[in-house]
């Protein structure tokens, strides 16, 4: 199995802010996963980070919207030493408007 790196894009989500500005409407967020081809990749990829914004995920509270449509920017293939050794991307970077 390789490990591959998705790029993901989620819109439609209200997420509050800690300081009362205006809320994230969206975000990019990048997921490495183990698959067999691209498209298990990118299926795996949007499943983790479904997860994390539905049920008990840590984002459900904070959300006033929809759970995140996901759209993939980009997958591409991480090299063994770099899938063993490197910190694997986590994080979100929201943005509020278009």
């Amino acid at each position: 199995m390789k490990t591959f790196a998705v790029r993901l894009e989620g819109t439609g989500i209200n997420l509050l802010t800690q300081d009362g500005s205006e809320p994230a409407i969206g975000f990019f967020t990048t997921r490495w996963v183990k698959a067999v081809s691209d498209a298990s990749a990118k299926e795996l990829a949007k499943a983790s980070v479904l997860s994390e914004w539905t049920d008990a995920g840590q984002y459900v509270a904070a959300n006033e919207g929809e759970p995140p449509t996901l759209v993939v920017e980009a997958v591409w293939t991480i090299g063994f030493l770099r899938a063993t050794f490197a910190r694997k991307p986590d994080g979100y970077t929201f943005y509020t408007s278009l």
